[in-house]
């Protein structure tokens, strides 16, 4: 098994503070407050609005998908990756993903 290294953990919590925790930030704000000038301000730039029904809602879905489905999934694949490399695999990348990457880099579920 990989043992992480510094960079592994610089990485990491580059990846939390830049771009995860700031992402979920705005997916939230997306979500609860979508009509709030905050989130306008943010997503289109400062004083603009909408352009039409079809912008707003594009945002807004994206926003709840991003929370229902690829949150669990990330929080899963997360999980799994530390139960086991495989596990996390399997979770995150997919059935096909674990048999294609088994054969070179030999893992149990």
């Amino acid at each position: 098994m990989l043992e992480p290294t510094l960079i592994t953990w610089i990485l990491v919590i580059f990846g939390l503070l830049f771009i995860f925790l700031p992402m979920l930030f705005i997916q939230l704000l997306m979500v609860l407050r979508p009509h709030s000038q905050k989130i306008r301000d943010i997503c289109i730039g400062k004083g603009e609005d909408w352009r039409d029904k079809t912008h707003f809602r594009m945002s807004f879905g994206a926003g709840w998908a991003d929370l229902v489905i690829w949150l669990p999934l990330l929080a899963a694949g997360s999980i799994g990756v530390l139960h086991g490399p495989g596990l996390g695999l399997c979770i995150v990348g997919g059935i096909r993903s674990y048999f294609s990457v088994h054969q070179y880099y030999p893992v149990v579920l």
